[in-house]
């Protein structure tokens, strides 16, 4: 009937016009954040909310805070079923676990590679069993080429993501 294909090309117009006029996110996240159109994005800087802590104050590793394998121990370590002091459950476990790996996913290596090493205490229980001291091996992350120069410029991370909390790494680890 002509009045149902008028109908229908009335409410087409009616849709794609209405469509037109919205907005919608980027694929690649630049400008999501009208504020901050970085914020997100594949390629930009990695948020600090503090000031970096580089041993040289421009780029070199600090060495004296505490070793990442110490930290993980004192966060994870526990007897199940005790209750925690800092009032968390094991769900901060697997949501670390989450946090970590979109951290991983989305950070390149830099170039040229740095490699580094996160020393493990002796006798650690997963890393060093024979007490003979070891370290876990890493590579440092991809970090923007026009920071780390200087002090007014201590070097900051880019992340490879375009998004900060991935569907798709926790759909992964939902299956």
């Amino acid at each position: 009937c002509w009045l149902d294909q008028g109908l229908n090309i009335f409410l087409l117009v009616a849709y794609s016009d209405s469509i037109r006029n919205q907005e919608f996110q980027r694929y690649d996240g630049w400008y999501n954040n009208l504020a901050n159109r970085d914020w997100g994005s594949a390629g930009s800087r990695l948020h600090r909310d503090s000031p970096s802590n580089y041993e040289d104050g421009v780029y070199m590793m600090n060495l004296s805070l505490p070793s990442a394998r110490v930290l993980s121990d004192l966060v994870f370590r526990g007897d199940a079923g005790i209750p925690n002091a800092r009032n968390l459950t094991s769900m901060f476990a697997f949501f670390s676990q989450v946090v970590a790996y979109e951290i991983m996913a989305s950070t390149a290596t830099s170039c040229p590679l740095e490699i580094m090493k996160i020393p493990v205490p002796p006798g650690d229980p997963v890393y060093d069993i024979d007490g003979t001291g070891t370290n876990i091996p890493f590579t440092r992350a991809k970090y923007d080429k026009q920071t780390g120069q200087g002090f007014n410029s201590p070097r900051e991370q880019v992340s490879s993501s375009a998004l900060w909390a991935s569907c798709y790494a926790l759909k992964a680890l939902r299956t």
